[in-house]
């Protein structure tokens, strides 16, 4: 699928921004403060580059706890299996109780979630930060736009896609009625179409004024 890279924004000021502003906006415009939580910035993107988002977790967190987090906002559909690995390694995984302070800025890792319809995510660390207390163990800052589709039938604006046939694979709903085929909801993930994913578990939706 190739789509016209989106910006999001920024989760704390609002300010709409391209994947590659976001982490050196988050740097300058919101550094951590004294006595603030140490934490790592992390950018995450699809294999493509469409899909993208910046996140921070406290040092002492695991990657478990990372896990955790891209299933929720991304990938969680049937409770597959899911690994994090160097990005060129196949075979060698990391522990999910590693904690994220045993990495190095500049270091990146690939993510796998399902090894039968996989979907591959890449983790770079950015820059080890800091942030006041949260709720969550890892607070989302930035995430790209959701697309726009359009109905290949009608042109309307598209809910489903077609998880059966990628020639013509977006739908309006009236569109979808007519469709002997697997219909899945059109989301802002890049599993969007595959296996049984819905994006349920996503609540990460922006809200000017701060995070949820």
């Amino acid at each position: 699928m190739a789509v016209k890279q989106q910006k999001g924004p920024c989760w704390l000021c609002g300010q709409e921004l391209s994947r590659s502003g976001v982490g050196r906006h988050l740097l300058a415009k919101h550094p951590g403060g004294e006595g603030d939580q140490p934490c790592m910035l992390l950018k995450i993107q699809d294999e493509s580059g469409a899909y993208w988002l910046y996140a921070d977790i406290p040092l002492k967190s695991t990657l478990k706890t990372l896990d955790t987090f891209l299933r929720d906002v991304w990938c969680e559909c049937c409770g597959h299996m899911s690994a994090f690995m160097a990005p060129r390694s196949w075979g060698d995984d990391y522990s999910m109780s590693r904690k994220i302070g045993a990495f190095e800025p500049g270091e990146s890792l690939r993510y796998e979630y399902d090894f039968g319809s996989t979907t591959t995510l890449y983790v770079t660390f950015v820059q080890k930060t800091a942030r006041p207390q949260q709720k969550a163990a890892v607070r989302l800052l930035a995430r790209n736009n959701p697309y726009a589709f359009v109905c290949c039938e009608c042109g309307k604006p598209a809910e489903w896609v077609n998880a059966e046939g990628w020639d013509r694979p977006f739908y309006c709903d009236g569109c979808a009625r007519d469709m002997l085929a697997i219909m899945l909801p059109v989301v802002n993930s890049p599993r969007m179409g595959v296996c049984g994913y819905t994006g349920e578990f996503d609540r990460y939706q922006y809200v000017p004024g701060g995070t949820k």
